[in-house]
Formats: C-alpha cells, structure tokens, sequence
C-alpha cells in the first residue's frame, strides 16, 4: 500500500507539487510553493486542500512527504518529534497534540489558513439568534425598568412642586 500511495504527489522540476490522482485527497488543481501554483482558489496560492478530518490530513501529508522523497524519521528530527509520531499522525489519529501537528506542517513548509463557512451549520445559527431573543430581551426589561425608574421620578418631581393638599400619598 506505500509503494502504491508514493505517487500521489508529483515534485516537478520547477518546484511545484502536483497531485498524481484524483482520490479524495486530492487536491482542486497544481499546487506549489507560494506564488508558483494555483491551488484551489482564493487568496492565498500556496498549498490548499479542505480538511474534513484527522484521516484527511494525516493521508496529505504521508502523500506529501513521499512524494519530496523524505522518510519518517528524517522528518521527524526536523519536526522534533518522534518517528512513531509522525506514522500516528499520516494515520489520521484525531487526538494528537495541536501544537506539535502545527509545528510539523510548519517543517513541512505548509501553514494553515481557518475561514468561516458559507453558510454556516444550522447549530450555530440556531445559537446565535437564541443569544440574540435573549438580548433584546434583556434590553426591553431594563427599558422597561429605566422607564418606570422615570416615571416614579416624574411622579415625586410633580409631588414635591404641587400646592399642599393636591397630592395625597395615603
């Protein structure tokens, strides 16, 4: 199965990386270092890839890294972690550590880019107009306090300039 997942990034002479099927990591379009390839749109023209999951990744980057011809245990010196590290990782294991997966696509030459999504999931919809009826919510009953506030002012206001005997509290 290595031998077969070894092609699947092409290293052009130029430098550009290319993906070599069209499996489900692979990528829109050539790919390279930035300004060299066309990735899949957007702003940013270095390397670019949607990652649905750990397995996702981790399978880009055993691609990746064969296909510069770099072992395990090399990139792992680099990267400052173990080689049992790196195969965890190139098997998609979802709990490794955030920081050491940044640091090794970081010696990869690969950086991350997060954008929001369009449109975003229901859920977060759902929350964000619950949060919003609580707000205004929270707004109507401290104008409706300010306002009897107010009006209780108002009242001792005309209370205290009426003539003697108009108002009567009891």
């Amino acid at each position: 199965m290595a031998d077969n997942r070894a092609s699947q990034v092409s290293v052009h002479k130029d430098g550009r990386f290319e993906p070599a099927h069209a499996g489900p990591a692979a990528l829109a379009g050539p790919i390279g270092p930035a300004g060299k390839g066309g990735g899949m749109g957007g702003k940013s023209d270095g390397l670019m890839m949607r990652m649905p999951n750990a397995m996702a990744l981790g399978d880009f980057v055993g691609d990746l890294r064969r296909g510069l011809k770099i072992r395990q245990a090399d990139l792992a010196l680099r990267a400052g972690v173990s080689r049992q590290w790196i195969v965890a990782f190139e098997q998609g294991k979802p709990t490794l550590e955030v920081g050491l997966v940044l640091r090794t696509l970081e010696t990869l030459g690969l950086e991350v880019e997060i954008k929001p999504r369009d449109p975003p999931p229901a859920w977060m919809i759902k929350l964000a107009r619950e949060a919003q009826a609580k707000q205004y919510a929270l707004q109507v009953r401290r104008r409706a306090r300010r306002r009897t506030q107010r009006e209780a002012e108002r009242l001792n206001r005309l209370a205290m300039n009426a003539p003697k005997g108009v108002v009567d509290w009891d």
